[in-house]
């Protein structure tokens, strides 16, 4: 089972600034984290985040289906 980290127990948060250090985010939820990873990328998301492989597996399957149907 994967591990994942609350933005407050990371080492890369900054509680002066509120904020992760590496500019990333890491959503609560996995609509949320749709939206940041297709306004960003996958890179916009946390390492720790519990939604990020889900979520990009399922934007690649949406991709690769418009592809084939521009295709055919």
């Amino acid at each position: 089972m994967e591990q994942f980290k609350t933005c407050g127990k990371c080492q890369q948060y900054s509680r002066s600034l509120l904020r992760c250090k590496l500019g990333k985010v890491n959503p609560r939820t996995k609509k949320n984290t749709k939206s940041a990873m297709e306004y960003g990328g996958i890179s916009y998301i946390c390492t720790w985040s519990k939604w990020k492989m889900a979520v990009a597996e399922g934007l690649l399957k949406e991709h690769k289906q418009n592809i084939k149907e521009e295709i055919t």
